[in-house]
């Protein structure tokens, strides 16, 4: 059953997989103890279909299931509590509770940075970008900016200058420039988000035309009609 889930998410037949996973759950359920990682595994590809279809409020509630099944098993510092928290946060997030998202990617972060033993890892970048996009909706921008750029450092540390997770942390840091008026500035960093994305993803990709439109923008409020129809 849950292979049977596994490919139909693969397809993104995202409604016979959650039928899938549910049937399996159920047999999970009755020949398994409680707090087995087989139902913890199930109930997270529920919740990962549940996002599929938009359905955040469903997601949430398996994966903060999925949460206390781990706490009880693992206790609370394990790397996979940091992991189902992330899932959390991003649901909360979708959801615009902004403030229960902070939390649990701060939470996230604090077993992440205990477990790791360093800030040079994939893991913690992505936890600092996701901080900075809730501080962003909170109109946080200079502390959103500065988990932006420590992201940025950290990526492209391990990752290169070149790397498509790059190109979304110069996205993120030119947005807040041209947010807060700093136009100039904005336009430098869309053009590094254009060139990082047109090395990594090439020439027709929809994030290429995502920044081109944003830099036009950029170059209209200024004025430069010519530059920003180009």
């Amino acid at each position: 059953m849950n292979k049977l889930g596994n490919l139909c998410y693969e397809m993104k037949d995202f409604k016979s997989a959650l039928l899938y996973y549910s049937d399996g759950l159920l047999i999970e359920r009755a020949t398994l103890p409680p707090g087995h990682q087989h139902i913890m595994i199930t109930i997270t590809n529920i919740g990962h279909v549940h996002k599929q279809l938009g359905d955040y409020s469903k997601a949430l509630a398996a994966y903060k299931h999925v949460l206390q099944l781990q706490i009880t098993a693992f206790g609370s510092e394990d790397t996979q509590i940091a992991e189902t928290l992330s899932s959390i946060g991003l649901m909360q997030y979708h959801l615009h509770d902004y403030e229960s998202a902070f939390e649990s990617y701060q939470e996230a972060l604090r077993i992440r940075r205990q477990n790791l033993g360093t800030d040079d890892h994939a893991d913690i970048a992505s936890n600092l970008n996701s901080i900075g996009l809730v501080l962003f909706k909170q109109d946080m921008l200079e502390l959103a900016k500065t988990c932006f750029n420590e992201s940025l450092r950290i990526r492209r540390k391990i990752l290169g200058k070149n790397h498509r997770d790059v190109a979304i942390l110069w996205y993120n840091i030119a947005t807040i420039h041209f947010e807060t008026g700093e136009d100039e500035i904005a336009i430098k960093m869309f053009k590094e988000t254009l060139r990082v994305e047109r090395a990594a993803l090439g020439e027709d990709h929809p994030d290429v035309i995502l920044t081109l439109q944003h830099l036009g923008q950029v170059y209209q409020q200024l004025g430069h009609f010519d530059k920003a129809l180009e």
